[in-house]
């Protein structure tokens, strides 16, 4: 969700969001998992759907939050790795 941080992006130079994580196979086991949209809460959704769905919203707040002459957004699936070896978390 957006909302805990978003006073933080008015002024950003440089916004990148990153999902890809949220959309592998362990997190949605293949549309099981349940997903809300508003107040409704499907509790099957094909993955595919959820993503457009997703990326609909997110591309609708980014139109209408950030001033696009001002920041740059990018969007990216899956960040590049952030640790070495060893167990998540562990350096």
């Amino acid at each position: 969700m957006i909302q805990a941080s978003k006073s933080q992006y008015y002024d950003a130079d440089i916004i990148i969001f990153n999902t890809g994580h949220w959309w592998n196979h362990d997190k949605t086991k293949n549309g099981r998992n349940y997903f809300q949209e508003g107040n409704h809460v499907y509790e099957r959704l094909e993955v595919s759907e959820a993503l457009r769905k997703a990326l609909k919203t997110w591309a609708k707040w980014v139109d209408t939050t950030v001033d696009s002459t001002r920041t740059r957004v990018f969007f990216t699936g899956f960040s590049a790795s952030h640790y070495r070896g060893g167990q998540w978390n562990s350096g």
